[in-house]
């Protein structure tokens, strides 16, 4: 209940569909829709080394809040997540 206000982000987007602005639009759309629902921020957790992630969360306007070390496992090795918030405006709660 502490946390209602606040959503996550998750977005991939295939390899061949890339490059085309479509991670932009999803994410740019989710955040109005989160705003449009009444929550308050959204926030991401990022791969340090997914670079492209980083830098789309950024042009959408979140900040970087936080690393985490060691907290994920993918590809058979130990990354560090970054963390990313978007303050919502009027946010209020749902």
């Amino acid at each position: 209940e502490g946390y209602q206000h606040t959503v996550t982000d998750s977005i991939y987007v295939r390899e061949e569909f890339r490059r085309q602005h479509i991670g932009y639009e999803l994410l740019s759309f989710l955040a109005e829709e989160a705003q449009k629902l009444g929550y308050h921020s959204v926030v991401a957790f990022i791969a340090r080394e997914n670079l492209a992630s980083i830098r789309l969360h950024e042009k959408v306007g979140f900040l970087y809040r936080g690393e985490l070390k060691e907290v994920g496992f993918k590809f058979g090795k130990w990354v560090d997540v970054c963390l990313y918030q978007k303050m919502l405006e009027g946010g209020e709660g749902r």
